[in-house]
């Protein structure tokens, strides 16, 4: 039987995590999103030269230390996009990995255990859908089993890792990871590059435990990731009402017999399928979207409210 320990808070070390890069790498869990074509990929580039090369980036110091870059892959050609952007300023430290598809979580063991013997420092996963495959994103048990798999990575063996995402396709996500909620709270950071200003920069929202939400301007292109402006706090006006967008997908992937049962159960519905920390905090989500005349209840009755109207293509009795 095993012995549950306890311990005083004046018995917890005191730990000096060094970031990878000061308010953007964390040395766990970066999730880095955004829509398809929008500079993920190229943002984590110029950040792993940055580490190799020991240089400033986004007005960040970078940790000190022969940093070697490990990748792992998923969309066509991304071996060939890494060496042609990257090759002449990588000094040979990036270093490829076969992507795992449909791995079991002995083989993601073997690879953390690989990854410590080739001295890798940050790991990138590029990206989350094509690790997923099939997996049901919109389910939060199907999100903790993924991330089962990754966490040794960063909790046993020390190594960073930046998980790449694709975003909502919707205005009032900013750029954040789409599916699950269960994605964004394993993180310890949460990167979104959100817009193109009109100045052809990057917006750029970055979270974290451990400092304000701000809010960069990035001018990005393959040979260059400069610091245009900042703007901190982010201004949450548009952060408080959904997009339609996110709605209608809850109203498609809800259970009907509990949309039935007023917000309570709209409530769980919001919980079960990772979109708020437990039933409680759905209930108050899915009156809010009432509020907002996302969501309307007839009786006990959950269902489209009238910004979301005309709404033929979803039934949900």
């Amino acid at each position: 039987m095993n012995q549950i320990k306890s311990y005083s808070i004046d018995e917890i070390p005191d730990e000096n995590e060094e970031w990878l890069v000061d308010g953007l790498i964390c040395p766990s869990l970066t999730l880095l999103s955004g829509l398809p074509k929008k500079g993920k990929s190229l943002l984590t580039g110029h950040c792993a030269i940055a580490l190799i090369n020991q240089t400033e980036i986004l007005g960040g110091q970078v940790k000190p230390g022969h940093h070697i870059i490990g990748w792992m892959g998923y969309d066509p050609g991304w071996r060939q996009e890494l060496k042609s952007r990257w090759q002449t300023s990588a000094q040979g430290r990036i270093r490829l990995y076969e992507p795992l598809r449909k791995a079991s979580p002995e083989t993601w063991y073997q690879l953390a255990r690989k990854l410590k013997e080739d001295s890798v420092t940050v790991f990138v996963i590029d990206h989350l859908y094509g690790m997923a495959g099939t997996t049901e994103l919109n389910d939060a048990k199907e999100v903790y089993k993924l991330f089962d798999l990754i966490r040794p990575i960063y909790t046993e063996f020390g190594i960073a890792v930046i998980l790449i995402a694709q975003a909502n396709k919707n205005h009032f996500a900013e750029g954040q990871a789409g599916h699950s909620i269960s994605l964004q709270g394993e993180a310890r950071v949460l990167v979104q590059i959100s817009a193109t200003t009109k100045t052809g920069a990057r917006k750029i929202i970055i979270k974290s435990n451990s400092s304000d939400e701000r809010t960069i301007q990035v001018r990005l292109t393959d040979t260059e990731c400069s610091l245009q402006s900042v703007v901190s706090p982010v201004s949450n006006t548009n952060t408080q009402r959904e997009s339609p967008d996110i709605v209608r997908e809850f109203l498609q992937s809800a259970n009907p017999q509990e949309l039935n049962r007023g917000w309570s159960g709209a409530g769980r519905e919001l919980h079960r399928l990772g979109r708020s920390e437990n039933a409680k905090a759905g209930r108050q989500m899915a009156k809010r979207w009432g509020k907002q005349n996302l969501l309307q209840k007839n009786g006990n009755l959950v269902s489209a409210g009238s910004s979301l109207i005309p709404y033929n293509d979803i039934n949900v009795a």
